[in-house]
């Protein structure tokens, strides 16, 4: 992720959202505001169902919102 303050991207303090996926597809779900500092993200991968997260920019802190049901689908296998 970039932060966006003062009308500039700041490449210097720029981060990765860690996935303990080797196989990931992360993107932005939903930024409900333009200047707000939580946005929601979404990722799945060959072993995970289509999931999505919220993540506050400020704490770097990912919180689980949701998981798409998958019929028969074990987190285990």
């Amino acid at each position: 992720m970039v932060p966006y303050s003062n009308s500039q991207y700041r490449l210097d303090s720029s981060w990765n959202i860690e996935v303990d996926d080797s196989i990931k597809n992360i993107s932005i779900h939903c930024a409900p505001k333009y200047d707000c500092h939580l946005i929601m993200y979404s990722q799945n991968s060959l072993k995970q169902p289509h999931s999505i997260y919220q993540l506050d920019l400020n704490s770097k802190e990912s919180e689980f919102i949701r998981q798409r049901p998958v019929p028969n689908y074990d987190s285990s296998l």
